[in-house]
């Protein structure tokens, strides 16, 4: 998903893209890319809890009647 998405971000560039699959070559036949990927991955998710538990919302002061609505809604398919 990563390489697709770079090469269509730098699809002008295509010796660029050569010389990144040739050092990115031996870190994904040893499987030392894929968890580093891993890693990078639950580190952020990691911190995005933190970041999440520090945001603080107060509750929309209509919140109890969308909820209501969206009841109905559900219920009538």
């Amino acid at each position: 998903i990563i390489l697709a998405s770079m090469y269509r971000h730098l699809a002008h560039a295509p010796d660029f893209l050569r010389r990144i699959e040739a050092v990115l070559a031996p870190a994904e036949a040893d499987g030392s890319l894929g968890r580093a990927i891993v890693a990078n991955r639950g580190e952020a998710h990691e911190r995005a809890k933190l970041l999440a538990r520090a945001i603080q919302a107060l509750r929309p002061p209509f919140a109890g009647q969308v909820e209501i609505c969206r009841a109905i809604r559900v219920a009538r398919g």
